[in-house]
């Protein structure tokens, strides 16, 4: 039964997709009508960088809450957190689905990033498949996912994410190794960029190489290391 779940997911992978996709929008989708809700108002509705194009170069130049003065500012840089919010303002304004949508989308990306990296890592497909359909439905995401503040955890998810799929792609590629390794550590930046929790991103590369041993030297494996080191200091 086992053998047979996997070969129709083999064969039909975009149907699968769909499905993770669907399950998502089926769980998540009812969030579409909340409105702005705790600090969404002073992060979004009370945002001078947010709503006014003029100020947007200032969200790169401080921390998260700069933008109610030096008395409140922190020391959590997270500039494209509030940059998504600035795109979304402009794109429709104080409509509290349209924030809602945007953290949805990044959450199916997320979600079909995780089916993806399950079949890269497992070689399974009936358990890369069950995984995401699990990650999907999780309860721990509801926060994340529903709150519109809650973006930094979706956004760096997203990038954290994919940074990890290229750093595979980089691995098993015999041509043009490092370009796939530099695009990787620029993606990884970006994920740093929606919140500083992606530091975490050299660990879990050393402990993917300490896993899937081989003979290659810990010094060569060091070298494609370093640009993520890099991003990460």
């Amino acid at each position: 039964m086992l053998n047979r779940a996997e070969d129709l997911l083999k064969d039909h992978q975009v149907v699968a997709k769909w499905l993770v996709v669907l399950t998502a929008m089926v769980v998540f989708g009812g969030m579409l009508g909340n409105s702005f809700v705790y600090d969404d108002g002073r992060q979004v509705l009370e945002n001078p960088f947010v709503r006014n194009p003029h100020l947007v170069g200032r969200i790169f130049t401080g921390p998260v809450w700069s933008f109610l003065g030096a008395a409140t500012e922190t020391n959590f840089y997270r500039p494209l957190h509030i940059f998504s919010h600035f795109i979304v303002w402009q794109v429709a304004g104080a409509n509290p689905a349209a924030f809602h949508l945007y953290q949805l989308i990044f959450y199916v990306i997320n979600a079909l990033l995780v089916y993806r990296l399950g079949r890269e890592l497992l070689h399974n497909h009936v358990a890369a498949f069950a995984g995401a359909l699990l990650w999907v439905m999780h309860p721990l995401h509801v926060e994340p996912l529903c709150w519109i503040a809650g973006v930094p955890d979706c956004g760096c998810g997203l990038f954290f994410l994919l940074a990890f799929l290229i750093f595979l792609r980089a691995e098993r590629s015999i041509e043009r190794r490092w370009a796939w390794h530099a695009l990787g550590a620029f993606i990884y930046f970006l994920a740093l960029l929606f919140k500083e929790m992606a530091v975490s991103m050299p660990v879990l590369l050393a402990v993917y190489w300490a896993v899937m041993a081989d003979a290659e030297s810990w010094w060569r494996k060091g070298l494609r290391w370093l640009p993520y080191v890099t991003v990460a200091a």
